[in-house]
């Protein structure tokens, strides 16, 4: 089983996809029947849909989002009241109505008038701190967790996107980053995915038909339809990043089946030459786990299945210790009102 410290991958440019299909057959799997950790079998299982781990925090953030709503006069959804009704413009989800100039209405998630929106939480969050252009609070809580924080950062764009890295031009929907800070050279250098109460990162939508989802796509890379019929990268990328010069090699099943979206924008964070960070509600017990540090959740489980180089560019960082930072920096009034919108009133600042 390969270390960290073993050989790259040799990735010969001259063919398209025989690289990887001799590296699966002739690096990786012949020892797939070397015994796998416990951990890997763990963190590669599906989240099972529907076993419900987050009900009390969708309550939670439902109630806060319903009374939110009612207070701002907003026309809700009868049946599910923490929602607005489809006649209300999206704006009406924001705690800061200017934070709407930050994002083309292009690129607003069919549910962003859901109280339980990631996204709609993420510009609560952080839209206002864009707007001023002060990025201290986040840098004060992303280094409080020992990650690096790139020299001028000036600027942040909401769903970011660049096709060209996993060559994601033409039909289809490319790798979109919900949050990503530039560096004074208007280069990407942070990408963020945030998470509010969802139990598990996206999937392959084209698992359920493929034929080697139950199986090493290292064996036969032509029977990956995005890698054969779409022509997407996503594998070519994981090689060159890193991601597979450990027990992701040879594991028992495809790794983007059930967690396309973690290693897809991982790996795309780490091609930038950037840092990928999960901005997740601590108290969403399925991908932050019940530790306030972020430690057994499922997030955590894929990380610490990274080899070294790209698990040193994965890291995760809670809303909660995001609020603390911007309470602790003062004169920002508008954190209490998302505070009791989303159940966060006793985060204290030492969160």
């Amino acid at each position: 089983m390969h270390g960290d410290g073993s050989d790259p991958i040799n990735i010969d440019e001259g063919e398209d996809s025989g690289w990887l299909h001799r590296y699966g057959k002739e690096s990786g799997l012949r020892r797939q029947e070397e015994a796998l950790t416990q951990q890997l079998a763990d963190a590669l299982a599906s989240c099972e849909p529907g076993d419900r781990k987050n009900d009390e925090l969708k309550h939670i953030i439902g109630q806060g989002a319903a009374e939110w709503f009612k207070q701002h006069n907003c026309r809700i959804r009868a049946d599910l009241p923490y929602c607005l009704d489809s006649s209300e413009p999206w704006e009406r989800s924001l705690i800061a109505p200017a934070v709407a100039d930050l994002i083309d209405e292009s690129r607003i998630h069919r549910r962003f008038r859901s109280g339980l929106s990631s996204q709609a939480m993420l510009l609560n969050l952080v839209g206002p701190l864009l707007l001023k252009g002060d990025f201290t609070p986040i840098e004060a809580a992303l280094r409080a967790q020992g990650i690096e924080w790139p020299h001028g950062i000036s600027r942040g764009e909401f769903e970011y996107e660049d096709p060209c890295v996993f060559n994601e031009k033409g039909p289809g929907t490319p790798t979109s980053i919900d949050l990503a800070l530039f560096d004074s050279k208007d280069v990407p250098r942070i990408f963020i995915e945030a998470k509010l109460t969802e139990e598990r990162f996206g999937g392959c939508s084209k698992a359920d038909d493929c034929p080697v989802r139950d199986a090493n796509p290292l064996v036969d890379l032509d029977a990956c339809y995005l890698h054969k019929q779409r022509g997407r990268t996503y594998w070519r990328v994981l090689a060159e990043t890193g991601f597979l010069r450990g027990v992701l090699a040879i594991a028992p099943r495809c790794i983007l089946a059930d967690h396309y979206q973690f290693f897809r924008e991982a790996a795309f964070a780490v091609q930038k030459g950037g840092t990928f960070i999960l901005l997740c509600d601590a108290r969403n017990v399925s991908l932050w786990g019940n530790d306030t540090n972020g430690r057994g959740g499922l997030f955590s489980r894929l990380r610490d299945l990274l080899p070294q180089a790209p698990r040193e560019r994965t890291a995760g960082v809670s809303v909660q210790q995001i609020v603390a930072a911007i309470r602790e920096t003062g004169g920002y009034g508008w954190i209490e009102e998302f505070a009791s919108r989303y159940g966060l009133l006793d985060v204290r600042h030492d969160s």
